[in-house]
């Protein structure tokens, strides 16, 4: 006979699809969209499976053998005698064996010692499940902690990105009339920041070819010499 639900018996033990029905049906209570999302699996599970199961069925192996030893150092029969192998796997798998009333009315048929070492045997599963639940608790630490780490470092990458800036800030000539193109064979400059210097006027008078006149720079020309008639030039470049 195997307990199924707290009430009910049946003479095959329940699969695991079957037993933890309960923790995949969908919650009672409709979220903000209206929907009944399905449970989040903080509730325990009805079977232990993976490094779990494989923890309780090596503390009742161990627990089998020592007792054995302790109770009948001289008996000529195995710790098997004392827990076969079929109670162990029950006991191991499912979670829900925990109160004592329940351990004897599953395995007391097949457990002969279920009076004599039940009480010992749950409190060593209890144990068990206990530092199962204590090493979860420190993956899961150790998962959000790494991951909390990526986001800060991804973050971290992310500020650090250069920004986008301007011809001037990369040291690039900016574009427009502040980058006229220099035409081979010539010098190109700004007018604000060319400084022509005045010519100094001549000190001795110049001969005018045209007119046969010398006109003196240094002084007024009222006071020199005529200027030559209208409609003529005056030549500067001798």
């Amino acid at each position: 006979m195997f307990r199924v639900d707290g009430h009910r018996y049946c003479s095959m033990p329940p699969t695991t699809a079957s037993i933890d029905v309960a923790d995949d049906e969908p919650s009672q209570h409709p979220n903000a969209s209206g929907k009944r999302p399905m449970g989040s699996g903080t509730r325990e599970g009805t079977r232990r499976a993976g490094e779990h199961l494989h923890r309780v069925r090596r503390a009742l192996l161990q627990w089998r053998a020592n007792t054995r030893k302790r109770d009948y150092p001289h008996s000529c029969f195995t710790g098997i005698a004392l827990l076969p192998d079929g109670p162990l796997t029950t006991i191991a798998s499912n979670r829900r064996l925990k109160a004592f009333d329940d351990l004897r009315t599953v395995l007391s048929t097949s457990w002969a010692f279920v009076d004599t070492y039940g009480e010992e045997v749950l409190a060593l599963v209890k144990k068990v499940d206990e530092e199962d639940k204590d090493i979860r608790a420190m993956k899961t630490l150790a998962k959000r902690q790494a991951t909390d780490a990526a986001k800060a470092a991804q973050s971290q990458t992310t500020d650090t990105k250069p920004t986008h800036v301007g011809a001037r800030a990369r040291g690039r000539p900016p574009k427009g009339k502040e980058n006229a193109r220099q035409i081979p064979g010539m010098s190109c400059f700004h007018i604000s920041e060319l400084s022509i210097p005045s010519p100094a006027a001549p000190t001795a008078p110049v001969y005018l070819p045209s007119t046969g006149q010398f006109i003196n720079f240094a002084i007024p020309v009222s006071a020199s010499a005529s200027l030559p008639p209208a409609g003529q030039f005056i030549n500067f470049s001798f």
